[in-house]
Formats: structure tokens, C-alpha cells, sequence
């Protein structure tokens, strides 16, 4: 698929990626099954499934009242869902990191180069030069606050101890997902108010293809994005504005802030993924049913995930189609290059590759493990391992 066929979302994950903040959401504000809150932000600790620029969420792993409604026999009936035999992600000598890490309030994609920008009275512009067909931009009221966790090896071993309860819960939530689709949230970065910008000329031979002029403006207060190049308006198709005050497009967004800097908005998001061979997926449904667990990734109807994204465009299902998504790419190296039957990988592991390796912002993560061809090393414990190499366990 073409730059110029992506969904905008799509596009703009692509883009953004390789900046190595995390995995970019187009749509900021997340959703929350289950949640009554009007609050329902992405959160470090989070259990779900990315969904067409968002990140919806089924529990939070973290969520200690959750953990003591269960410890007393509760009936789990809250405001969100939890599985069945829920233990809480609470390691000894959990290491996290919190503050202000993105300090400059536009990000930019590679192909946009030698950015000036401007503060004003009710708003901050950008003058840049566009010089690659496709490009994204994104938009933030500072400061922005980010939390991650640290201790990779205690986020494996809990998903390995309890992936298969996730399978079980996201079945009984009716998420039509794949049984590698449900991911581990170990960092966020939130902001109060957001722009997102996402544009692709529609062929060689455009204006663009050589370099253009961007000027971009951004007013916090309504978190509003406006773009030109070479002083034409850019689609507002192609833009999305968000605040916690007027949330997405003007509407309204109440019980945001959680009381911490920064906001409920989430533009990043860091997260763990696990896959395992189809032999233990077969297993499961021989123990527990096939009617119980979610298909497996090679049954029938299943899909590569770029096959996904167009079968669930084509069937319109606008919440769970399968998106762009390069973690899976290193699970996919992982299990083909080694002989461990689980895999367990990171968007700072393919942040870190698309660094280290890409030779552009076109090349996508496959493409960078199969030329750099890293080396994969086996593990029985969820262990770290050494820079270049990609994480497995047996």
C-alpha cells in the first residue's frame, strides 16, 4: 500500500515512529470498555488493543482498588472489566520513570526540516520546509508529562503468567481481535491540548516532491491545528485538533486530569507484545474450547496484518481493524529466526532498530531486519538482552 492509500492514522504512525517517542495516537483520548468515567485516557499499566489511531482499553493491570475488590471476594462488576483470576502487576523494586521528557511543543517527521517557530499571544507557529511527498506534524500545549515503566523483565514474566486470562476477558468483552492483538502499556506521554497533522501528495510529479513551505499554527486553548503549503490550505481532512477542555473537533471533555501535570490527552504510548507459536494457541482451544479463546494468528480467517487493515476497512469495522503496527514485524523475526516457541517484544526495541538501522523514513521495520539481520538470543526468564539483539523467550 502506497503513502498516498494510508488512512491518516496509519500514515501518521508511520512517520512519527522512527522519532523513538513511542508509538504515535492519532486519537488522543482513548476509550475505556466498561468505564463509566468520563476520563477514559490511555494509562501506564493498561491491557488492550490498538484500534485505528486510538488505544481502547479492556483493564488496568496496575489498578490497586481493582486488586483489593479481588482479594475480598468482589464480583468484579466495576466500572471496568478485569479477568476472572485478575493479580495485579505489582513486582518488588518496580523502577519507573516520571517527567517532562518532550520540551519543544511541535514534532515533526524527517522530511520536514529547519523548523522556526513562533510564540503569540493565544497561539505558536511553525515555518519549516517540506521536502519528501508525505509528512506529519504534531501539535502540543506544554508541558507534557511522561511516565514509563523500567523493569522490562517484570512486565514479561507477568504477561506470560497471564496472557491467556487477557485472551479470556477480551472473548467475553466481545473484541473481535486476534489472539496477538492485546498489548501491555509501559509508558505514556499526556498533554493538555494537541494538533495532528498527516498529509501525503497524491503522485511523483506534485508539488512537493522537491520542497515546499509549511506554516503551521496551533491555539492551545482549542487545541486547534491549521497548515499550509506554499501557501495553500492543507485538507482539514488531514488534521485533527484535540483539547482537554473542548476534547476532539470543540466537543466537550470533563474529569480529565487525573490530578497530574500534563493532562489526559496521550500522543505516545510504549507497549509489550507477546506471540507464541500456533502449537500453544491449538493447545489452549483443545483445553478450553475453541468457542472460548479468540482465533488463533494462522486460523482460518486470520491474517497478516497488513491484509487486516483492508479486510476490516472493506467490512467497515471502525473500532478493532488490525493497524499498522512494527512490533509485530520483530515477533514475527523472533520466532523465525530462533527456536523459541514465545516471543515477548517492545516499541522501544523497534523504536531503537528503526534508529540504529533505517536507512529512511520509508523503510519500515521488515525491511530493517531483513538487511541488518540482527541476531536473536534465547532466554528462559524474560532477561534483557544486549543492544542490536532482539528479545525472545522460550
Amino acid at each position: 500500500m502506497s503513502s498516498s492509500t494510508l488512512p491518516d492514522y496509519e500514515l501518521y504512525a508511520r512517520l512519527l515512529l522512527p522519532l523513538g517517542r513511542g508509538y504515535p495516537l492519532w486519537r488522543p483520548t482513548g476509550t475505556r470498555l466498561g468505564c463509566k468515567s468520563a476520563d477514559q485516557s490511555t494509562r501506564m499499566g493498561d491491557v488492550g488493543v490498538l484500534s485505528r489511531g486510538g488505544f481502547t482499553t479492556l483493564f488496568n493491570a496496575m489498578d490497586a482498588e481493582a486488586a483489593v475488590e479481588q482479594e475480598q471476594g468482589g464480583d468484579g462488576d466495576g466500572d471496568s472489566p478485569f479477568p476472572d483470576d485478575f493479580q495485579p502487576f505489582r513486582p518488588n523494586n518496580l523502577v519507573t520513570w516520571e517527567g517532562t521528557a518532550l520540551m519543544q511543543p511541535f514534532l515533526c517527521s524527517r522530511g520536514i526540516e529547519e523548523a522556526e517557530v513562533s510564540a503569540h499571544a493565544d497561539s505558536i507557529s511553525m515555518h519549516a520546509k517540506w521536502t519528501d511527498l508525505s509528512g506529519a506534524v504534531l501539535a502540543l500545549a506544554l508541558p507534557t508529562y511522561t511516565r514509563r515503566i523500567e523493569s522490562k523483565r517484570a512486565i514479561a514474566m507477568y504477561m506470560k503468567q497471564h496472557y491467556a486470562s487477557w485472551v479470556a476477558l477480551a472473548t467475553r468483552m466481545d473484541l473481535d481481535v486476534s489472539t496477538n492483538d492485546l498489548v501491555f502499556v509501559s509508558g505514556t506521554t499526556t498533554t493538555t491540548a494537541c494538533g495532528v497533522l498527516a498529509y501525503c501528495y497524491p503522485g511523483e510529479g506534485e508539488a512537493g516532491a522537491g520542497e515546499s513551505n509549511l506554516n503551521v499554527s496551533f491555539e492551545e486553548r482549542e487545541g486547534a491545528i491549521r497548515a499550509e503549503l506554499d501557501g495553500a490550505p492543507i485538507p482539514a481532512d488531514r488534521t485533527c485538533s484535540y483539547s482537554v477542555e473542548r476534547g476532539p473537533g470543540g466537543r466537550g471533555l470533563s474529569g480529565h486530569s487525573e490530578g497530574r501535570m500534563g493532562g489526559a490527552l496521550c500522543v505516545f504510548v510504549h507497549y509489550y507484545k507477546m506471540k507464541r507459536r500456533l502449537w500453544w494457541w491449538r493447545a489452549m482451544q483443545a483445553g478450553a474450547g475453541p468457542h472460548e479463546l479468540p482465533r488463533g494468528p494462522d486460523d482460518e480467517g486470520a491474517s497478516s496484518c497488513s491484509s487486516g487493515s483492508q479486510r476490516g476497512a472493506e467490512q467497515g469495522d471502525e473500532r478493532y481493524a488490525t493497524r499498522y503496527d512494527p512490533v509485530d514485524d520483530l515477533l514475527n523475526y523472533i520466532l523465525e529466526n530462533s527456536a523459541a516457541h514465545c516471543a515477548i517484544a517492545s516499541t522501544h526495541d523497534a523504536c531503537e532498530l528503526l534508529q540504529m538501522f533505517a536507512s529512511g523514513e520509508s523503510e519500515d521495520l521488515a525491511a530493517v531486519l531483513k538487511r541488518a539481520a540482527p541476531r536473536v538470543d534465547v532466554d528462559d526468564d524474560g532477561g534483557k538482552s544486549a543492544r542490536q539483539v532482539c528479545s525472545s523467550h522460550v
